[in-house]
């Protein structure tokens, strides 16, 4: 039976506390990366030219992406037991993930947490998103066989 981390037909709320998985599934919206940086030199090249408006914006902006910003590391340690549940996992299958670059951490650990034979699926939307999802996973390691591209339409044609 495949469980998935978004259960009851993926309608309900997220749970990242399944005991018993055979199939590991991945949902996910592209995530932004940390911007803060650049936020923050837009405000104060902003305060340099006294445009308070600009400088409060741009600070306002920096400060959102603070108080979201993922800790991976911190995370992936938080959440060690559920990783290390993933021993028998034989199928990851990835629908609609951008693969980013910030989420790299978590993948190498979900890659590292599992088995070695385990057969990835990763469904794309548009034939241009493949080369870059492949490599994406081909940088954790992963081995080519390993991997699986499908359009996202056979997902959903369960």
């Amino acid at each position: 039976m495949t469980q998935y981390l978004y259960p009851q037909n993926l309608k309900a709320a997220a749970n990242l506390w399944l005991w018993s998985l055979k199939d590991f599934c991945i949902l996910g919206i592209a995530t932004l990366l940390s911007i803060i940086n650049k936020y923050r030199v837009m405000a104060s090249k902003a305060d340099e030219e006294f445009d308070e408006a600009s400088k409060s914006i741009y600070n306002a902006i920096a400060d959102f992406y603070e108080r979201t910003f993922k800790n991976t590391e911190k995370i992936i340690f938080q959440k060690m037991s559920f990783f290390q549940k993933l021993e028998n996992v034989n199928f990851v299958n990835i629908i609609g993930h951008s693969l980013g670059k910030v989420d790299m951490p978590y993948f190498k650990t979900v890659m590292n947490s599992i088995n070695s034979n385990a057969e990835w699926n990763v469904y794309y939307y548009q034939n241009e998103e493949k080369d870059c999802l492949k490599d994406s996973l081909l940088s954790l390691g992963l081995s080519e066989e390993h991997i699986f591209l499908l359009p996202s339409s056979d997902f959903w044609d369960i």
